[in-house]
């Protein structure tokens, strides 16, 4: 597995178009933050990728990242596995706050096998996306 670290997060390569974020532990992820993880992935070579976002850890987002995190445009289909209502509550509040830009993001409960099931999500929506190429 290729790996990549950032200021704030790790970036596991599953896959050729598949990568897992996961963010460090009690951060706050900024607006710099979100830049620097979009200069990472347009400095990537595929055209497209589907994100697989762990949050294993608790961290929370600053009032102005979030209306633009998930939004690089190699972004083409983003799971999120969450272990705590806390967490699907934060994505889902991000959620709403973008309802109008239709973010292909879908929420897995991580103590529900949700990694795989994450996974197979991403890798069945990137099947179907081939006019990305």
């Amino acid at each position: 597995m290729n790996t990549h670290r950032l200021s704030f997060a790790r970036i596991n390569f599953i896959s050729n178009d598949i990568a897992e974020v996961i963010v460090d532990n009690d951060i706050e992820v900024t607006i710099e933050m979100i830049e620097e993880f979009d200069e990472f992935l347009s400095s990537y070579e595929y055209s497209y990728l589907g994100i697989l976002i762990n949050r294993i850890h608790s961290y929370s987002y600053a009032f102005e990242a979030k209306f633009c995190v998930y939004s690089h445009h190699k972004m083409k289909a983003i799971a999120l596995v969450y272990y705590s209502p806390q967490c699907r509550q934060c994505t889902q509040e991000i959620l709403d706050l973008r309802f109008m830009d239709e973010l292909n993001l879908k929420m897995f409960a991580g103590i529900e096998l949700g990694w795989q099931q994450a996974l197979n999500w991403l890798q069945q929506e990137l099947s179907l996306k081939g006019d990305f190429c």
